[in-house]
């Protein structure tokens, strides 16, 4: 059997309502005040009522403590109720605006103003919102489930993440065993982390930093420097005597050899020919003077 629920606190609609109900065979649930329309969802969602819930809401827009679209906004909000069709009825004429933010409110199917239609076009029309609210209630589990198995086939590559963001963690583990490939004597060309290290402990000797130099082996370098050097300034070579280097009659310096200059061939006394003179075996370069 079928339950529907109403909210009415006009006695006259109230007690209409119920008869049709009782007339078409349907579990009426009844409520005269908006307050304890409310409380009862509220109880609805916390599980303690128990049976077929209602799948159509007749609700008086004016009602005590809670309004009739505020108690479908409640409705919507329910985990268990908010697929019910939902229908507005009041006796007072709305402007259109405030009949379209009533209908938005409680996301209503229906709104109706008193007095009611008659019964069987009545039902007709409560029929019809009920399908096309089960429509709707469908369409949504649908999609819902799609979604739910979209979420089920998409973790599968989820794994994948934390293997790459856990591979900075396994580089130690690689220079472990680069440490062991070089310890073997095998080449570790194919790892270029390992390869400046061997290089390096093979080719060059450890050395001290050249800010910081220890004594021991600056030791070595300084006395073969300051050897060489001593012997380089020691023992000069002497240069040959160069003729003509030292004047005649200055005596050489103490300390260097002596050295003896070479005698300068004298140059003769005149350079122009010295006509010959017979009977005379003079070399003077003057004439005879004439007898006067």
């Amino acid at each position: 059997m079928a339950t529907w629920m109403v909210v009415e606190d006009e006695p006259d609609i109230y007690d209409v309502l119920l008869a049709m109900f009782e007339l078409w065979g349907i579990e009426g649930v009844a409520f005269v005040d908006g307050g304890e329309a409310v409380a009862w969802i509220d109880s609805v969602d916390r599980g303690e009522v128990v049976g077929d819930l209602p799948e159509l809401a007749i609700l008086d827009i004016r009602l005590p403590e809670v309004s009739g679209p505020e108690i479908g906004a409640r409705l919507r909000q329910s985990e268990r109720l908010r697929s019910i069709a939902v229908v507005l009825v009041t006796a007072y004429r709305l402007k259109p605006e405030d009949e379209a933010a009533a209908r938005a409110k409680a996301d209503a199917d229906l709104l109706l103003y008193k007095p009611l239609p008659p019964m069987p076009e009545f039902r007709k029309m409560l029929d019809t919102i009920i399908d096309r609210r089960k429509q709707i209630a469908a369409t949504q589990k649908v999609a819902a489930t799609a979604t739910a198995a979209v979420a089920t086939t998409t973790p599968p590559t989820a794994p994948s993440l934390p293997a790459k963001v856990s591979e900075p963690a396994a580089q130690p583990v690689e220079t472990k065993v680069e440490a062991q490939e070089v310890k073997d004597g095998k080449t570790a060309a194919a790892k270029p982390v390992a390869e400046p290290v061997s290089k390096t402990a093979d080719t060059k000797p450890s050395t001290p930093v050249p800010s910081k130099p220890t004594p021991a082996p600056a030791a070595p370098a300084s006395t073969s420097s300051s050897s060489s050097s001593s012997a380089k300034t020691a023992t000069p070579p002497v240069k040959p005597p160069t003729t003509g280097m030292l004047k005649p009659g200055n005596p050489p310096t103490t300390g260097s050899p002596k050295v003896t200059p070479e005698a300068k061939p004298v140059p003769p006394a005149s350079t122009k020919p010295t006509p010959p003179n017979s009977g005379s075996g003079s070399s003077s370069s003057k004439p005879p003077k004439s007898n006067p």
